[in-house]
């Protein structure tokens, strides 16, 4: 509310203290029940104008009535009520109380989110650990089954003719730089070190393994 427009600064900085990442909204409203917030006002200046205005009257006229208190009584916006200007430190320190209550709650309910996120991902983490050692073990069959696959073709393709164990193993090497995946392994088991270790930070994690999970893919 414009009343209390000065503390928008206030409630920006401590969400920017407690919160990093994310869209806020705050909504707050402001209504003033205190006693004794109101207090009269004089316009002495308006007061004074009338008071001249009925002496030149009353001496215009020749009138015997005296200017009593009464008459500026009756008299509009001589006196007013008018609002007690707020304590904004006052104002302020019950808003923050209500601010950081709801700020708790927000925060307690990442928590609890961000705790169930982290078992699930760390599940599937450990899946795919199991995959990459699959492979791991697999990829060191696929030279092998190539050397027998290249073998029994060229057997087949000379018809009894003798080969030459030179030239086998040859293809055989060039294929086994060709389909060697030891780095990608290497790299992709890291990676899932460093997803786990970044999951036990306490700083705002999201991008990092953003990162992370591309470089996997």
């Amino acid at each position: 509310p414009k009343s209390i427009y000065f503390v928008e600064e206030r409630v920006r900085e401590d969400i920017t203290n407690r919160l990093s990442r994310g869209k806020v909204d705050v909504v707050i409203t402001f209504e003033d029940n205190s006693e004794g917030n109101l207090h009269a006002v004089t316009d002495v200046n308006l007061a004074d104008s009338y008071y001249e205005a009925l002496n030149q009257l009353k001496d215009r006229y020749n009138l015997n009535e005296d200017i009593g208190i009464s008459v500026f009584t009756r008299i509009p916006d001589v006196i007013k009520i008018e609002k007690c200007e707020e304590d904004h430190e006052i104002i302020w320190s019950i808003l923050k109380k209500a601010l950081h209550i709801a700020l708790d709650n927000l925060i307690s309910m990442r928590e609890t989110e961000g705790a169930n996120l982290k078992a699930d991902l760390l599940q599937k983490l450990d899946k795919i650990s199991i995959e990459i050692d699959i492979i791991s073990q697999r990829s060191s069959l696929v030279v092998l089954e190539y050397k027998e696959k290249l073998e029994a073709r060229i057997s087949e393709l000379l018809d009894g003719t003798e080969l030459d164990p030179q030239r086998i193993a040859m293809e055989v090497t060039v294929f086994a730089d060709k389909c060697s995946i030891d780095e990608e392994l290497t790299r992709f088991k890291s990676h899932i070190t460093q997803f786990k270790d970044t999951l036990d930070t306490d700083v705002a994690v999201g991008r990092k393994l953003d990162f992370l999970v591309q470089e996997m893919n």
